[in-house]
């Protein structure tokens, strides 16, 4: 778990300048992008408790932590970028800090991810869009009992396997809103604004959803709402996905595209970007100025003195490798020309 304790969220120089390229592409498609991110547990479980664990303040300190956050929703926003900051709503009041996180899982509950649904609406209100005219953002009923989920948690299988400890599963009710559907197969979409929401695990639990992420951001925001998150994507897997299908279609676009992004990964690293953005070209005109077959050697070289390169593009056969590593280097011939 170390992954939650990052000290600094700021994006760099090179991040910055990618998130700008990547705001410009979509709204070039006809759509806007939104970057939805809950707030660091730390940050959440305050200075007092990480103190607890013999912490002192000296190598994790909340409030500067903080601070970075908030200057990271800032650099998101400047390029038109609607992003919500969570880490205000997830401390508005003990009750909410108290029920935003599981305390033995690392993702948010069903109250969490509705307070953020709320911001997100609230967020795009403010920005005035066209097809979001008409949105009256309102908080649900939180004391709703009527649906209970019963979340095992991932830290308490890692509570009982070191420790020994049994941690049971927590029940924690689905909040209720206004706007429910009324039948499972009944078309309700209507002209109802369009949203692809394409995240990781915090909006696909368990590849179906259980926090009902699709449903708060459908009913808060009164829009059709296609969730293509992928558990165990990471960052990226969601939303590239969504794009070289073609969900994202300059056509049809929908009116809102919503990147839930894990804290854990984050925006600072510009590879992840760099892929987003490869993506998003790529599936505008397909480009492709040479093609290489990789060479059983483990060693392929393709020369670039008459190419103008500005995308590299790997196609995998099917495999159950988890993790695939690629190493490119840039060699130059005697005359200093770029060549492989």
């Amino acid at each position: 778990t170390s992954d939650q304790m990052d000290l600094n969220y700021v994006p760099n120089d090179q991040s910055k300048y990618l998130l700008g390229e990547i705001s410009n592409a979509f709204k070039a498609r006809g759509t806007q992008l939104a970057i939805l991110m809950a707030p660091p547990r730390p940050l959440i479980a305050g200075q007092e408790a990480i103190d607890a664990l013999g912490n002192d303040g000296d190598v994790f300190n909340v409030d500067a932590v903080a601070i970075s956050f908030y200057e990271m929703v800032s650099f998101v926003r400047s390029p038109g970028i609607i992003m919500p900051n969570l880490l205000d709503v997830a401390t508005a009041s003990e009750e909410i800090q108290d029920q935003f996180y599981y305390r033995h899982d690392t993702h948010w509950t069903p109250h969490g991810a509705a307070h953020s649904a709320v911001a997100l609406a609230e967020a795009v209100a403010a920005v005035e869009l066209p097809a979001f005219a008409q949105i009256t953002p309102s908080v649900p009923d939180f004391t709703s009992t009527t649906e209970v989920l019963a979340e095992e948690g991932s830290l308490a299988v890692m509570a009982n396997k070191v420790c020994g400890a049994n941690v049971p599963p927590v029940e924690m009710p689905f909040p209720a809103f206004d706007k429910q559907q009324k039948d499972l197969l009944s078309d309700i979409s209507g002209d109802k604004p369009k949203i692809i929401l394409a995240g990781s695990s915090f909006s696909n639990r368990n590849r179906r959803d259980d926090y009902r992420v699709t449903h708060a951001i459908a009913s808060a925001m009164d829009a059709d709402v296609t969730n293509v998150s992928v558990a165990g994507g990471g960052a990226i897997g969601g939303i590239e996905g969504a794009i070289l299908t073609g969900l994202i279609d300059k056509e049809n676009p929908p009116a809102l595209v919503i990147w839930e992004l894990p804290y854990t990964e984050g925006l600072g690293s510009p590879s992840t970007l760099r892929q987003l953005l490869g993506a998003l070209q790529m599936a505008d005109d397909g480009r492709m100025a040479a093609s290489r077959a990789l060479s059983a050697s483990g060693e392929t070289i393709i020369a670039l003195a008459n190419i103008n390169a500005e995308m590299i593009t790997f196609k995998l056969p099917d495999t159950d490798n988890e993790e695939i590593k690629v190493k490119i280097s840039l060699h130059r011939t005697r005359t200093g020309t770029p060549s492989s």
